[in-house]
């Protein structure tokens, strides 16, 4: 295995080791207008709005309507 290719691997696998979160583009999307919305709500810039928490929040309501055992399917576990 060569050097890049290690790297690659590494990056593909570093989320699921680490418990990071990863979200595909449209997750990403759904994100986005939640942390815009709710810096409206707020009367803050969305850029003020930690993406962290975001991002965990979209994971948690994903997990509370999809049914556990497609979880993995869909990379919320």
């Amino acid at each position: 295995m060569s050097f890049i290719e290690d790297i690659l691997l590494w990056l593909s696998l570093r989320p699921k080791i680490l418990g990071e979160i990863t979200l595909s583009p449209t997750q990403k999307a759904l994100e986005q207008k939640y942390r815009e919305a709710i810096a409206k709500v707020m009367g803050v810039s969305p850029e003020h709005i930690r993406e962290d928490i975001s991002e965990k929040w979209l994971k948690n309501w994903m997990k509370a309507f999809i049914k556990p055992e497609y979880w993995k399917l869909y990379g919320l576990e």
